[in-house]
């Protein structure tokens, strides 16, 4: 029998109205989301964009950064796009532990939120101190890439046989072991240590979140998913948020963030195990009808997590099961399908946490689908501050101000109503004044653009009385030089251009070919004779050389210049036509 949606007190994550809400969404990129999942070594992340019912994810950008402040900086200026900055972040990392557990609370009726933090917190303890112990040293070396998982198991044997105790401390001298062979670096070694320590929670205080399922129990018990976080690795992951002027929102766990799309996705009574590996610890996930019904994780024992993970499904697997979901590789799924006796179908989807992530922080998911931990502590209610007196009588004294000043504003508004009246009056009279000053400026402008055509008319008449005569003088000039010139050639020497210059004091330039020299002399001296009637002289030769014509005839180029010997003085310009007088205004 389905239970009722429970009521929204019934989580930790309590809506509330506060200014950091109401800014997150008046400020720019409101409905934005940095998206950031973190496996223990690489954090990577995307900027998430809700448009309307749909969700888009930038290109996902990761970094191995030690600092975490440093890594969250490297990524928030990754994901800046067209320049839209993200102001609001969530995370989903190992550190959050989640379980499914069986409470003896009714969904519909849940209790305060105090017992029910004691109440999961009760349970909870014992679940992160195993979730803790299933991290060692040499999974977070595989994970970094510097040792291969298939030298694990044996460098764990190598370790157990001298007699040491304790997963951890067999875990720490089989990485000692892949030093000294040089199958690792110190520092790699040393940096996997550091990470170590942040993933493994040791402190008892914890910040708890629950979130109902439907799903009944026998014996009057219900399912909520729970998780948890020590309060130091929520402050360290909000304080580095915060230094890259991000506000850290929600802390998810990293089990059943990337096969939330498939829990969405489901309808009516179909029933999927779900596979997922998060780092060092393998999660399987039993749903049906979209919800989540059972929750088991276990260590992946230093190997890739395929053996354990169809242990884990073969307890879970019954006749109404439909398929198991591996989020991850076809190789890996083909691994668990290989180490399963029942026969059901095992398919590969993706692993990738960010997209079912989005959809959950943006609200396109059931909000009870995951539990999520709230990044901050919520602020107390007015009344338990200790200012809350303070504030009061400043309050009422407020209050009286505001009174006082209350009655002062209705004389000052008699007073300016009387005012109005006058102003109005003066602004109609204003405005006659500027009318008429604008009429008077308009008239002025006409004047002196008349008189600017005026002049331009005069200047125009004067340049056509200027080319004029140029034409005239060219007139003569071009036919006269053409006859000079066809008296001055002979049989031995050819024109090959003739070209205006107009550089210095020479007008026209000659360039031909001769046959000798001496032809070349009679040509330039003749030519001499012809150009001194047209005010011209021949110029000294420029180029003289020998060189062969169109026609391949050897001989001699030549170059002419003819010069002015007389520059006529341009006419004086025609004087302006008297303006009549203007008659005067009577």
């Amino acid at each position: 029998m389905a239970l009722a949606r429970p009521p929204s007190m019934a989580t930790a994550e309590r809506p509330r109205l506060s200014l950091a809400a109401l800014a997150g969404k008046l400020l720019p990129g409101a409905g934005s989301r940095l998206v950031c999942s973190y496996d223990g070594v690489t954090l990577q992340a995307a900027l998430a964009t809700r448009n309307g019912g749909s969700i888009t994810l930038s290109a996902t950008a990761s970094t191995q950064a030690a600092d975490l402040a440093q890594a969250v900086a490297e990524l928030r200026r990754a994901c800046t796009t067209g320049g839209t900055q993200p102001v609001v972040a969530c995370l989903a990392t190992p550190q959050v532990v989640t379980v499914c557990l069986d409470l003896g609370v009714d969904p519909a009726k849940p209790r305060p939120a105090r017992e029910m933090t004691e109440l999961v917190r009760w349970d909870m303890e014992s679940e992160v101190a195993t979730a803790a112990a299933n991290w060692t040293v040499t999974d977070l070396l595989a994970l970094r890439g510097d040792l291969q998982r298939d030298c694990i198991a044996d460098l764990h044997a190598e370790a157990a046989q001298e007699g040491l105790q304790g997963n951890g401390t067999i875990a720490r001298r089989a990485a000692e072991i892949a030093v000294e062979r040089g199958l690792v670096t110190r520092e790699a070694a040393t940096a996997a240590g550091r990470a170590l320590s942040r993933l493994v929670t040791t402190e008892e205080d914890l910040i708890c979140a629950w979130a109902p399922q439907p799903a009944g129990r026998s014996g009057g018990t219900a399912a909520w998913l729970c998780a948890a976080i020590g309060r130091n690795a929520r402050d360290e992951w909000q304080a580095a948020f915060a230094d890259a002027r991000l506000r850290l929102e929600w802390l998810y766990p990293a089990a059943g963030t990337a096969t939330l799309p498939l829990l969405r996705a489901q309808s009516g009574t179909t029933r999927e195990v779900l596979v997922e590996m998060q780092g060092a610890t393998v999660s399987v996930l039993v749903a049906s009808g979209g919800r989540i019904r059972a929750l088991q994780s276990a260590s992946a024992r230093g190997g890739d997590g395929a053996a354990v993970a169809a242990e884990l499904c073969e307890k879970v697997i019954d006749p109404r099961t439909g398929r198991v979901a591996v989020a991850g590789p076809a190789a890996w799924a083909e691994a668990v399908r290989s180490g399963l006796s029942s026969p059901v179908e095992v398919v590969a989807v993706s692993a990738d946490p960010l997209p079912g992530l989005a959809a959950h922080a943006l609200g396109l998911a059931g909000r009870d689908l995951l539990a999520r931990l709230p990044a901050t502590d919520p602020p107390p209610p007015p009344w338990r501050r200790p200012d809350a007196l303070r504030w009061a009588a400043v309050a009422l004294t407020l209050l009286a101000l505001a009174g006082v000043e209350t009655s002062i504003r209705l004389k000052i508004h008699a007073n300016q109503q009387r005012l109005a009246q006058l102003d109005r009056e003066f602004d109609e009279m204003l405005q006659r004044n500027q009318e008429t000053q604008k009429q008077i400026d308009a008239v002025n402008q006409k004047k002196r653009e008349l008189a600017t055509l005026e002049k331009q008319v005069d200047e125009t008449q004067m340049q056509i009385g200027l080319i004029q005569d140029v034409l005239m003088v060219r007139e003569k000039m071009i036919p006269s030089l053409v006859t000079a010139l066809q008296r001055a050639v002979n049989d031995d020497v050819f024109l090959l251009s003739i070209s205006e210059t107009e550089t210095n004091s020479s007008i026209f330039e000659l360039r031909g070919w001769g046959l000798t020299d001496t032809a070349v002399h009679l040509f330039t001296s003749r030519l001499a004779q012809s150009v001194a009637r047209l005010g011209l002289n021949i110029g000294p030769r420029e180029d003289l050389r020998r060189g062969r014509d169109r026609l391949d005839v050897d001989g001699y180029l030549f170059s002419v210049r003819l010069m002015r010997t007389q520059v006529a003085a341009p006419p004086p310009p025609k004087p302006p036509s008297p303006t009549p007088p203007r008659r005067r205004k009577t």
